[in-house]
């Protein structure tokens, strides 16, 4: 081992400690709100690893969420088909007779005005819904900034259509139901699609509107 390393390799194997303490801090959050009894999650961060899967801790964690919990996650602004996580992340039993695990929603973002997929959106088949998440009006306060905001920004970004998601299905929630059954719901009333493409070809996914002025 040289004692030290040339160029910037250094930086990665310190950062390399910090991610790993990073995803048991999500994790250990995910169990709190599994502990409270929560249902709905929305996670609206993403990254990926070397090997192509999930960060084990988080997985784990989405592991011992109930079947009737619902994880929406944002897929990520690298307008590209490689999967990431959490959004990617496929929970499956380990037993035939165990209990159907959460279900992990991964949402693209949308440009509302012109119906197509943002070009910063994760896309392909492991993205299972899309929502508008460009030019995205909300409030913003942060000290150090221009004044010029006056508390309200436009961003973009699959994080804001993972909320919008989020907040559909908690309405419905409202009305005493489930959060997956709150999401089923939400798929067929109204029905609502838009058309990718993806390394397939072309295919239909579940378009969620924000709620808004009609």
């Amino acid at each position: 081992m040289q004692p030290d390393p040339p160029g910037h390799d250094h930086h990665g194997v310190q950062a390399a400690g910090h991610i790993q303490v990073l995803h048991l801090a999500f994790a250990d959050a995910i169990d709190a709100l599994r502990a409270e009894g929560v249902e709905l999650i929305n996670l609206p961060f993403s990254g990926s690893t070397w090997e192509g899967s999930p960060p084990r801790a988080i997985e784990n964690a989405l592991l011992r969420l109930g079947s009737n919990a619902v994880v929406v996650c944002a897929a990520g602004n690298l307008g590209t088909s490689a999967v990431l996580h959490p959004a990617g992340t496929r929970l499956r039993k380990e037993r035939e007779d165990d209990p159907d695990p959460a279900l992990v929603i991964a949402v693209g973002a949308v440009h509302d005005t012109i119906g197509q997929v943002a070009p910063f959106s994760g896309y392909g088949p492991w993205v299972t819904a899309c929502a508008g998440g460009v030019d995205v009006v909300g409030p913003y306060f942060e000290d150090g900034y221009p004044k010029g905001y006056h508390g309200w920004a436009i961003w973009s970004g699959t994080s804001f259509s993972a909320a919008t998601v989020t907040g559909r299905i908690a309405a419905r929630m409202a009305a005493d139901k489930s959060a997956r059954a709150a999401w089923d719901e939400l798929l067929t009333d109204p029905p609502a699609e838009i058309e990718v493409w993806d390394v397939n070809g072309p295919r239909t996914l579940p378009y969620i509107k924000g709620l808004g002025p009609a």
